[in-house]
Parts: structure tokens; sequence; C-alpha cells
């Protein structure tokens, strides 16, 4: 009987979280920031992701990081370290292509130096900082947003 309820139970959550997930994953920076803070209760407690939910969560949060309104949404639902926790947590070893073009370095080092790891992000902005945007294919708006990134990390 015990292991029905739990089964019932884990079906019934996992249902729950697609609702959570669904309704706030494109529409508001703050709706975005809330499916963020539901994946980090599914971090915390071993809940799956599904592939798609693990998609849409890059599109419309974590991949929309470049807006600095995106970024004060984001960063007012959780601590940094929580933010990169569960953002390594969704997507170490993904095979989501735009995380491993110039947006993802940018994400990645947005959140190092929002979690404290001010050299490792330096280094990410120095090198979105210094490319070439139409060599490498990419936004000036990366440049200007790591320029000013490195402004506010400072010098080692």
């Amino acid at each position: 009987m015990r292991d029905d309820l739990l089964e019932y139970y884990e079906r019934e959550l996992a249902y729950v979280r697609t609702l959570q997930l669904g309704a706030s994953l494109a529409t508001t920076y703050e709706s975005a920031a809330y499916a963020v803070v539901v994946a980090d209760e599914m971090r915390r407690h071993g809940e799956a992701v599904t592939p798609s939910q693990r998609e849409r969560l890059w599109t419309y949060a974590f991949g929309q990081l470049l807006d600095p309104k995106a970024r004060e949404a984001l960063f007012a639902v959780a601590p940094p370290a929580d933010l990169k926790a569960t953002f390594d947590w969704l997507f170490a070893g993904s095979d989501i292509s735009s995380m491993q073009g110039p947006t993802g370095r940018f994400v990645i080092a947005t959140l190092q130096a929002h979690a404290g790891q001010r050299n490792e992000a330096r280094a990410g902005f120095e090198a979105l900082a210094n490319a070439n945007p139409r060599t490498e294919s990419f936004s000036y708006r990366i440049v200007d947003e790591s320029k000013r990134a490195l402004a506010e990390i400072g010098r080692p």
C-alpha cells in the first residue's frame, strides 16, 4: 500500500511540476524567475526534469540574462549559490546548441560573477569583450554587456 501511495505522489508531483513550469515560462521575466525557483526545488528534492523542461528553462529564463531586467528578476528569487547550482544541475553536459555559443558563455560568466566567482567570471567576460562579433558571428550586445560586467567586477 505504501509503495502505491509513493508512486501516486511522485506521479502527481511530476504533473504539478509540469503545470508550474508550463504556466510560468514564455510570459514575463518574473514568471520565468519563478520557474527557476521551481527547478531549484526539483534539484533539492532529486526530482527529474524532462529535456523539454530543460530547454524551455534555458530559452525563457537563463538564456535571457543578456537583458538587465531578466538578470534583476532572476537574481531576486534565490541566493547566488543556489542559482549557480541549479544552472549546473540543469545544464551539465547539455546538448542545447545555443548554450555552447557566446550567449551560453555570457550566462555562465554572469552566474559566476553573481555567485562571487570573480576570477572565473572575469576570464569569461574578458574573452567575450575582446572578441570580434563580425568574425565570431554574435551580437555586439554581448560585447557591450560583457564590458559592463567587467566594469562592475573591477580589477583583480
